[in-house]
């Protein structure tokens, strides 16, 4: 017998960029995340979606060149998949993704931006916060992990298993990226979608 739905967590966000590629990037990375699974028990490509969706809605987004706005919405489909997947730069690279996006990706993924016995979190973060298109998909990844209506299905599900959830990891990593006063009202308003 199959269990009570769980409620899906939405964004309320409306893609305002779209392309073939930025389409492309959303089949590809449902392709590589197929059969994966959140913490909640969802499914794992909802997440990328939701993160493309939100990058839109930062306050630097709207001042990009269309190149640079379709490159940071695709490093945002792809922001797990090297780390997750096993796809790796040349495999986005053959399949026509920008040097941008692919940059920012591995970026993004701690393997690859950082040496495994080296990896520092300060350094990471910092790291993403020089780079501007990294900088921003980190944020709004941070914005969807961290959402209020997430976290209570997480502490939910989690309490089930007498486990905590850490709802403040995300608001004590935000400085690291030092993000303007803007930033931080944006932020804090993406939490709540």
């Amino acid at each position: 017998e199959m269990s009570a739905a769980r409620p899906k967590v939405k964004t309320e966000v409306e893609m305002t960029f779209m392309s073939e590629k930025t389409k492309q990037a959303d089949l590809f990375q449902r392709e590589w995340h197929s059969g994966q699974v959140d913490k909640a028990g969802m499914p794992y490509a909802e997440h990328p979606a939701r993160v493309a969706k939100l990058v839109q809605t930062h306050p630097s987004f709207s001042a990009l060149i269309p190149e640079l706005q379709e490159s940071v919405v695709c490093a945002a489909y792809f922001h797990d998949v090297i780390e997750d997947c096993g796809v790796k730069r040349e495999d986005l690279a053959a399949k026509g993704f920008s040097a941008e996006t692919i940059d920012a990706v591995s970026l993004l993924t701690k393997e690859e931006s950082i040496p495994k016995d080296e990896f520092d979190i300060v350094s990471y973060y910092k790291a993403l916060g020089a780079t501007p298109l990294a900088r921003m998909v980190k944020m709004a990844d941070m914005a969807d992990n961290s959402n209020h209506a997430r976290q209570a299905l997480l502490s939910e599900i989690k309490a089930a298993k007498n486990e905590t959830v850490d709802t403040e990891k995300y608001s004590e990593l935000l400085p690291l990226l030092e993000p303007s006063d803007e930033e931080i009202q944006w932020w804090s308003s993406a939490r709540k979608l």
